[in-house]
C-alpha cells in the first residue's frame, strides 16, 4: 500500500510537449468552448465535454444520451505539479428550461463538475488564484498562458 503523500511510480506515456499542449487545450475548452459551465474561478480548470446516443433496442436513439465532463485542474503549472481529476458521468440526462432542452455534457454535466471543483479544492490545497485567461469575444485569438 502506499503512503500517504507519495507519488506512484509511472512510466510516460506521451512527451511532455504533448502534456502541456493537452492540458492548455482542455483549459480552453472551459474558457472559450463547449466546457464553459465547469469553470471555477481561480482554479483553472480544464476538460473535455462528452455525449454519445445511448442503445435503446439494438439501434442508437436519436434522443436518449449518455453524457459527460472530464476535468482536470489545475491545467496550469508545471507538468510535475499535483492535478486532480474529476469525472460526471450521466446517464439519460433530460434537458430543461435551463438548458435550453439540451442535454449534452455541456450542459448537463459540466455545471456539477464545476460545482465539485469548486467544493473539493480547499480540501486539496489548491489555491485560487488569478485566472491568466479569461473569456474572450468568439473571434479573437486567446492565448495560452501557461507557467512552465
Amino acid at each position: 500500500p502506499m503512503k500517504p503523500g507519495a507519488r506512484p511510480e509511472g512510466t510516460r506515456a506521451v512527451s511532455e510537449e504533448t502534456s502541456r499542449a493537452m492540458l492548455d487545450l482542455m483549459r480552453v475548452n472551459v474558457v472559450r468552448g463547449t466546457g464553459g459551465k465547469a469553470n471555477a474561478p481561480g482554479l483553472r480548470v480544464g476538460g473535455k465535454t462528452g455525449s454519445a446516443n445511448k442503445i435503446v433496442g439494438g439501434r442508437y436513439s436519436d434522443n436518449v444520451l449518455v453524457s459527460s465532463f472530464a476535468a482536470v485542474f489545475p491545467a496550469d503549472g508545471p507538468l510535475e505539479a499535483d492535478r486532480y481529476f474529476v469525472l460526471i458521468l450521466m446517464d439519460e440526462p433530460k434537458g430543461t428550461p435551463e438548458t435550453y432542452g439540451f442535454a449534452t455534457g455541456g450542459w448537463t454535466a459540466a455545471p456539477p463538475a464545476g460545482r465539485v471543483i469548486d467544493r473539493i479544492a480547499p480540501f486539496l490545497g489548491v489555491a485560487r488564484r488569478p485566472d491568466l485567461v479569461t473569456a474572450a469575444p468568439a473571434n479573437a485569438v486567446v492565448p495560452i498562458e501557461s507557467e512552465h
